[in-house]
């Protein structure tokens, strides 16, 4: 998407709901090289601890 100062109120279950799903579809892949999801899974694992008591994420396009 290209940047317009767009902004978007995400709920908070959306992302942690799409990465979990990301990481166990990883796994399935059986991926030669499992180092490469140790990025999503700290922030996943962040977001749940961190962030637990956010209601909402923005996300701007800039």
């Amino acid at each position: 998407m290209s940047g317009n100062g767009s902004i978007y109120l995400i709920s908070h279950d959306t992302p942690e709901k799409n990465l979990n799903k990301a990481i166990n579809e990883f796994y399935k892949l059986n991926y030669p090289d499992p180092t490469r999801i140790n990025d999503i899974e700290e922030f996943y694992e962040r977001m749940k601890h961190d962030y637990k008591n956010a209601e909402y994420f923005e996300i701007i396009f800039d």
